[in-house]
């Protein structure tokens, strides 16, 4: 299908979002040939109601004014209010000469989502999913998530109208390692094979431009847990059903001072860390909780105190984590004190090697 350029962020857009924001050039990040931003905005968290909705759409706005231009979120976040909101934030933006072009925007399928509209999840799952045919009862687990493809397929168009855009520049499958842990491995590798193949359909359609893996555990846990993801085996997965060329692109994951694991854990196989084998494998990294909802800020004082830089505990710890040469590092931003605080980072370099060495040393890594 042939994609209207303006539809999905492309190199140009985004190198010209840039051009238009002085922000420091460590902050300038690559996701697979498009520019983004360090900080990527969040929407998981708070109430599914009015109140939030506006906080979370000004803040949209202030951090795409002031050199943000990627927004994540998931259509099960906020009972699909955090998507719904989107469709305002990109037609206020267009008034301000922000084009889709510039941004890039990520969500996710796989635990099924509630609805705002509807006071009971279970009558919301049966009548949506169930009875019209999307899902059968051995797709879901534990009542909530399934990568079944034709539900994936419901999922993703259903994102594309809540947003009111054609299509999502980053597409992530969440949770899979629920499946490895309810169903084994063989079970895993055929529902992410097809899933992976459903996907690829939908680039080649122009509903999406590359798809991943946001995993909570699934990259942190020791060799031989039950639902360790094996990242160089989902890429020859990719591999087999979408070829050489494959669109599996990126993987998100927590990281913080706190949840080090992806840095000190050799549990990849030959024991290699997943630091070691994204980079074999050319596949991006987005960073989901910084700061842990934060936990981090929980710290010992002279954690802090020996930190390269006077900053709140709050900017030293995403200081830190964007000082990694991750792709983007997402952060919940709906509270206007906040946003202000957090873009102060847009403008400063990242801590050197021998700055993170001594932090490193401090944390135990």
């Amino acid at each position: 299908m042939e994609l209207n350029r303006r539809s999905l962020a492309t190199k140009e857009g985004t190198e010209t979002f840039f051009a238009q924001h002085n922000i420091h050039p460590d902050k300038i990040r690559d996701l697979d040939g498009l520019q983004i931003s360090a900080l990527s905005v969040g929407t998981r968290l708070g109430p599914a109601d009015d109140p939030t909705d506006q906080n979370y759409m000004d803040a949209l706005v202030l951090c795409i004014s002031h050199g943000i231009n990627a927004i994540d979120t998931a259509s099960h976040y906020r009972k699909q209010r955090s998507e719904k909101l989107l469709k305002s934030v990109f037609q206020k933006l267009r008034g301000l000469g922000v084009e889709r072009d510039q941004l890039i925007l990520s969500s996710k399928g796989g635990f099924i989502p509630e609805s705002a509209e509807s006071d009971s999840y279970e009558g919301y799952v049966r009548s949506r999913y169930v009875e019209r045919g999307i899902l059968r009862q051995n797709d879901v687990l534990q009542g909530c998530h399934s990568i079944a493809p034709k539900f994936l397929a419901e999922e993703l168009e259903h994102s594309l109208e809540n947003m009111g855009v054609e299509c999502i520049d980053l597409y992530y499958i969440d949770g899979p390692e629920l499946i490895c842990r309810a169903s084994g491995e063989e079970v895993f590798e055929e529902r992410i094979s097809a899933a992976f193949a459903l996907l690829e359909e939908k680039v080649r359609e122009g509903k999406i431009a590359r798809y991943g893996i946001a995993s909570w555990n699934g990259f942190r846990q020791k060799q031989g847990t039950k639902g360790l993801l094996h990242l160089e085996r989902l890429c020859h997965l990719a591999e087999s059903v979408g070829g050489e060329k494959h669109h599996f692109r990126a993987v998100q994951f927590p990281f913080n001072m706190v949840m080090l694991e992806t840095l000190k854990t050799r549990n990849q196989p030959e024991e290699k860390s997943l630091v070691q084998v994204l980079e074999e494998q050319a596949i991006h990294a987005t960073i989901a909780s910084p700061l842990m909802q934060a936990r981090v800020l929980s710290l010992p004082k002279h954690v802090f105190a020996g930190m390269p830089e006077e900053l709140s505990p709050s900017l030293q710890a995403l200081q830190f984590v964007t000082s990694w040469p991750w792709s983007s590092v997402v952060v919940g931003m709906r509270n206007e004190e906040h946003v202000h605080d957090n873009l102060k980072l847009l403008q400063r370099p990242n801590w050197s090697a021998e700055q993170m060495e001594r932090v490193v040393g401090m944390l135990g890594i």
